[in-house]
């Protein structure tokens, strides 16, 4: 039993950061031209995200729901399952969450908008780190163009601005729309973090 706390995050990825990294400009040239979908999901989010009208919630928990499957279906059946056998387990939970998401859609009053500024704020941040910042701050680090990360195709942004959508909103669902996006966070910036200083 106590040889599990020998174990470092480094010892269960088992793959390089190129290799990594290639995953996504290899499902970016199969999802083409979808990026046009997210980014005008993405710019839809931005414009209505405070919205309290129940139809313009439904649509962009709609989008959200789309977008967990894409990630999960793409990038961690197709892509990320070579790499990583624990990859089908990430699918399972991004389809959970995904199917999730689709409770307010059909049940709206489910979650309403929150005014608590503090909150708010925090979302707001979020969603716009996600959606403009996430894509150039990659480039930054050496990913070439046809590997950026946008949300609605990718994990990490898509979960980013799910986050951030659930902080600008209130209700009991929050509990359980909330675990499956923080946990993903803690394992992808765990990896990231081993693949940018191994």
């Amino acid at each position: 039993m106590t040889e599990w706390l020998s174990y470092r995050p480094e010892d269960f990825i088992l793959f390089s950061a190129d290799a990594y990294y290639a995953l996504f400009k290899n499902l970016n040239q199969e999802l083409w031209p979808a990026h046009i979908v997210a980014i005008a999901g993405s710019i839809f989010i931005v414009a209505m995200f405070t919205c309290a009208k129940p139809g313009i919630r439904r649509t962009i928990y709609l989008f959200l729901a789309a977008a967990w499957f894409v990630c999960g279906w793409y990038f961690h059946q197709q892509y990320y399952q070579t790499l990583n056998v624990g990859a089908v387990y990430f699918y399972y939970a991004f389809a959970l969450q995904s199917a999730l998401l689709l409770i307010p859609v059909f049940y709206p009053a489910s979650l309403s908008p929150n005014y608590s500024s503090l909150r708010n704020l925090t979302g707001m941040v979020l969603i716009y780190i996600a959606l403009f910042a996430y894509p150039f701050i990659l480039l930054l680090f050496g990913r070439p163009i046809f590997g950026v990360e946008l949300a609605g195709i990718a994990p990490d942004p898509t979960v980013l601005v799910t986050i951030g959508l659930l902080l600008v909103s209130k209700g009991k669902l929050l509990w359980v729309l909330l675990p499956v996006p923080v946990l993903w966070i803690l394992m992808s910036s765990t990896t990231q973090w081993v693949l940018l200083t191994s």
